[in-house]
């Protein structure tokens, strides 16, 4: 959408929240709609007020982590992604989002990627330990290209 159109957005939320003023939706719409326009200081006043009115509201907090990614704020962005995961563990928006909040924490040096904890250390390297793959295997196509494997050979 253009900026007239995300104007004429917030035109139709403000309306809707003289009505209900506390309504969860109309709030996160109208931040999802400063968030577009660039207004961030307004985008995360409008979803601070979307998740106090409605905390099981998804959403909300996926909205939220977005714009406190666009802010820089992701550690942040992570814990709203994951509350919306809590909510609902399927919301694909909120895994993404959660996804690149971990992977811009661990170019940044934090510990927040995936196997950087001494937990996931562990994990990948019991599954490591533990995956055999055979020459043939390994010089297939869909494996040389996705990461390393470990200990095996292109035949």
């Amino acid at each position: 959408l253009g900026k007239g159109a995300w104007d004429a957005a917030l035109a139709d939320f403000d309306e809707a929240l003289k009505l209900k003023p506390n309504e969860s939706g109309p709030l996160n719409y109208r931040a999802t709609a400063y968030l577009r326009k660039g207004e961030l200081d307004r985008a995360l006043a409008d979803a601070d007020d979307a998740v106090r009115a409605r905390p099981d509201y998804p959403s909300a907090h996926a909205t939220r982590g977005e714009i406190l990614a666009a802010k820089g704020d992701l550690a942040g962005a992570l814990a709203d992604y994951e509350a919306a995961l809590k909510l609902s563990p399927d919301f694909a928006t909120a895994v993404e989002g959660r996804d690149k909040a971990r992977a811009a924490l661990a170019r940044a040096g934090g510990v927040s990627a995936p196997g950087a904890s001494a937990e996931g250390r562990r994990a990948v390297a019991e599954v490591t330990s533990i995956v055999v793959i055979t020459p043939p295997l390994a010089a297939s196509p869909l494996l040389t290209g996705h990461g390393r494997i470990i200990g095996a050979s292109a035949a």
